[in-house]
């Protein structure tokens, strides 16, 4: 019984160590490209876009409309 013990205790202890990573800002996850054409400058109702994240939010959506 106690060696069981002892086995399951190194089991968990080896699993948390295994498990754990160190997570790290400057680590790239992916990159992005938009190309913000004319019709981006316009939301889909035809009012014009001030700022540069309401373009690459009417960029992705003619991206997925139109793909």
């Amino acid at each position: 019984m106690n060696e069981t013990r002892r086995f399951a205790v190194a089991a968990l202890l080896l699993a948390s160590v295994l498990g754990t990573s160190t997570a790290r800002a400057d680590d790239m996850l992916g990159s992005y490209v938009a190309r913000i054409s004319e019709r981006d400058h316009h939301a889909s109702d035809g009012y014009p876009l001030d700022s540069a994240a309401q373009m690459v939010r009417q960029d992705r959506a003619n991206w997925h409309k139109f793909h």
